[in-house]
């Protein structure tokens, strides 16, 4: 489970927010997720894809 939260976190860190989402790894309240969902790294994926300021 920590490992979930250090992950979620991170994510936070590089810009995700929460999700309305319960089985994502980013909604605010962690239903036993412990790895990214296909909505997290859709997000993930579209920040990556952003040009750097």
């Amino acid at each position: 489970m920590m490992e979930a939260v250090v992950l979620h976190e991170i994510a936070h860190v590089v810009g995700l927010g929460h999700v309305n989402e319960p089985m994502e790894l980013m909604h605010a309240s962690n239903g036993g997720q412990v790895d990214h969902g296909p909505g997290d790294l859709e997000g993930l994926a579209r920040l990556g894809s952003l040009p750097c300021r």
